[in-house]
Formats: C-alpha cells, structure tokens, sequence
C-alpha cells in the first residue's frame, strides 16, 4: 500500500474527513521515513530519529484518543 493509500485507509477507518490535515501529514512523513530506512538503506542522524520518534509518540497519542471516541 502507498502512503497515501495507507493515510486514506487511515481516514475511510475513522469517517470520512476525521483524519486532520496535520494527522495525514505527520503519518506520511512516519511511512515516508519507513519507507527509506526498509528499502533505501539509508543512515538517519540521531536527532532525525529522536524527531520521528517523537511525532510518532504524537500521532499514537491522536488515534488512541481516537479509538476511545469511538
């Protein structure tokens, strides 16, 4: 699946248009990062990863509060 397959999967799961802009930004710049580490066998500088750890903490934090709206 794409990123933005996997963002509109992500969207079409929670309703339509419930997934925010800055949600849809923030898991495809996850998936991006994903995507080069898994098939571009590239380094990543600390700090990069300490950054994409922490929007991934964000993004968790979103679906789980989510997950219990629903």
């Amino acid at each position: 699946m794409t990123r933005s397959g996997s963002t509109k999967a992500v969207d079409a799961s929670h309703g339509l248009n419930r997934l925010p802009k800055a949600q849809e930004t923030r898991l495809a710049r996850i998936l991006g990062n994903k995507d080069l580490a898994q098939y571009g066998g590239r380094f990543m500088l600390l700090s990069d990863a300490q950054s994409l750890l922490t929007q991934l903490e964000e993004y968790a934090a979103w679906a789980e509060s989510e997950m219990t709206r629903a």
